[in-house]
């Protein structure tokens, strides 16, 4: 399920690039913010991404954040500092996602 969740958000990723910015990305990496009210998962593809651009990478976050959703798995979608995107996932989903996981035979 988390795997699951974090290959969906790097397709996204890919996705919404290629669309908004008529430009190939490869997967981004995925990393975890510094403290847990950030978000569960981070991604700062952005940066690199500002290079190629010429834009500043918070205007790219918030661009790309404002068109990721609705996605299964994450409730909702920050972005921090000069241009990190921040992903909180629905946890009581993922727990339940888990759950089944374990008492499946």
């Amino acid at each position: 399920m988390y795997l699951d969740i974090q290959q969906r958000i790097q397709q996204r990723f890919v996705t919404l690039v290629r669309e908004v910015y008529d430009l190939d990305f490869a997967p981004p990496a995925l990393d975890s913010p510094p403290s847990f009210e950030m978000g569960d998962l981070s991604l700062a593809a952005c940066f690199e991404l500002a290079k190629r651009l010429r834009l500043p990478p918070r205007q790219i976050a918030q661009t790309l954040a404002a068109r990721f959703l609705p996605m299964p798995g994450v409730e909702r979608i920050s972005t921090a500092g000069a241009g990190y995107l921040n992903f909180h996932l629905d946890r009581a989903q993922a727990a339940a996602g888990l759950f089944t996981l374990r008492t499946s035979g």
